[in-house]
């Protein structure tokens, strides 16, 4: 698989669930009551620790009390009917950064209307210096795995079986899964969300792969499916 992808959004967007949902749906990933092609239930929390209380309909409480505070700062390009659904998918989605997404969504689920604002994507988002330490633990865990002394989970199959779905292409890496396992080594620039990325491409059927534009031609996976992934990939892939 290859890192450059164009741009889908904004580092600050990840953070702010009603404009991850923007994101998604600007992508064509999903409508604003379901979930990204290629993923899970976007209602669903994960059975790891750190998971947050759930109300009796399954969504949990932190992410309908973040989301309510959000609408109260109207944005452009933000889009209030996806925040619930895309907050309980992008805390379940990366499970090794559960107990880090739920941390920082009660957090934010505390703060009044006035910690939050429109950003320059002109989407809600909370204001600099907000949940600082939870958000910045979050970016790290998404960036590079867990820093809980385990680091990532052994993706060896994901990456064989990612690339054992792009070989049938024409345009197929013959060092696919070398380069994969070296995109998720311990100290690797954006491992983290390398991982979340193929762990994701490995859920997908070969028909989601394709030969993109670039020239040469190279493997991916098709526009929409593993959105977020991508969104956490390229925003890392930005930083310096």
């Amino acid at each position: 698989m290859n890192d450059a992808r164009h741009a889908f959004a904004h580092r600050s967007m990840v953070l702010s669930f009603a404009a991850v949902g923007a994101s998604i749906l600007a992508l064509g990933a999903c409508s604003a009551t379901s979930s990204p092609k290629g993923t899970g239930n976007s209602t669903g929390t994960s059975s790891g620790t750190g998971a947050s209380s759930t109300s009796s309909g399954g969504v949990s409480d932190d992410c309908t009390t973040l989301c309510a505070t959000e609408a109260k700062v109207p944005c452009p390009k933000t889009v209030p009917s996806a925040c619930v659904a895309t907050c309980e998918f992008s805390k379940a989605e990366v499970t090794w950064c559960t107990p880090a997404a739920t941390a920082a969504t009660d957090c934010l689920a505390k703060e009044p209307a006035s910690s939050f604002a429109c950003n320059t994507a002109m989407q809600t988002a909370p204001k600099a210096g907000v949940c600082a330490t939870e958000i910045a633990a979050l970016a790290t865990c998404w960036d590079n795995g867990p820093d809980d002394g385990g680091g990532l989970p052994d993706l060896t199959s994901a990456c064989m079986t990612t690339c054992g779905k792009e070989a049938t292409l024409s345009c197929a890496n013959a060092n696919c899964v070398a380069g994969c396992e070296a995109a998720i080594k311990p100290g690797q620039k954006c491992a983290g969300a390398y991982g979340a990325l193929v762990t994701c491409a490995a859920k997908q059927d070969a028909a989601s792969f394709a030969c993109d534009t670039q020239s040469p031609p190279q493997a991916n996976l098709k526009a929409g499916f593993c959105a977020f992934e991508w969104i956490l990939l390229t925003g890392c892939l930005q930083q310096p």
